[in-house]
């Protein structure tokens, strides 16, 4: 990946910094303070049911939306690391981002005969054990260990709202649940927060300029 000679690289380093640590560090703030500015009128009130005595604001009535923006936007940055690693392949090999798989096709079956799992290019241990193998590029000690588990985490996110479903995950996402400070138990829920997604932004930056 060489000092952002590639366009690969040049091209999602600026999309993690415009689209996901602008928003994340600016804008959310600024959009809190301006739903609290906006007071509910009395019609408003009305026609959601609420007492009228009741101060209510933008912000009470939408906080379930700001609330998932955090989760909203890991999930745009782990899809953007996929895209990352699809179309840095595919520039690598002078290639079509379809064609990627069958060029990667030797390190597949190596991944599957060392027992590895999944394939996706969310799973972050098996992309790099392909860049490994490939272009000699293994980023993974440079790493955070949580940033290890973030496809795990995606996963837990999109399909169960962060709800830890099984021992599997508690097990998969072991050094996520420390690091939020959450019981490590079937069953509790994991929310991505402020300093989790300092750190995703951080560790992904990393990856895509090592």
């Amino acid at each position: 990946m060489a000092e952002l000679k590639s366009y690969a690289c040049k091209k999602f380093i600026l999309r993690i910094n415009h689209e996901i640590a602008a928003g994340e560090y600016m804008h959310d703030s600024a959009l809190k303070t301006a739903l609290q500015s906006q007071k509910i009128t009395p019609e408003g009130k009305r026609a959601i049911g609420i007492d009228q005595s009741v101060e209510l604001t933008m912000f009470d009535v939408t906080i379930l939306a700001y609330t998932v923006l955090p989760e909203m936007r890991f999930i745009y940055l782990s899809t953007l690391l996929e895209a990352f690693f699809e179309e840095y392949i595919s520039e690598r090999e002078s290639i079509s981002p379809e064609q990627v798989k069958t060029a990667i096709s030797s390190e597949i079956s190596e991944w599957d005969k060392n027992g590895g799992g999944s394939k996706s290019f969310y799973n972050l241990p098996f992309v790099f054990f392909v860049l490994s193998r490939k272009y000699s590029i293994d980023p993974t000690n440079s790493l955070n260990s949580i940033t290890l588990e973030s496809g795990i985490l995606r996963n837990c996110i999109v399909h169960d709202s962060g709800k830890i479903k099984s021992q599997y995950y508690v097990n998969q996402l072991i050094n996520t649940i420390t690091f939020l400070g959450v019981k490590s138990a079937v069953g509790e829920i994991l929310r991505v927060n402020k300093k989790l997604m300092a750190l995703y932004i951080e560790e992904y930056r990393k990856i895509i300029t090592c």
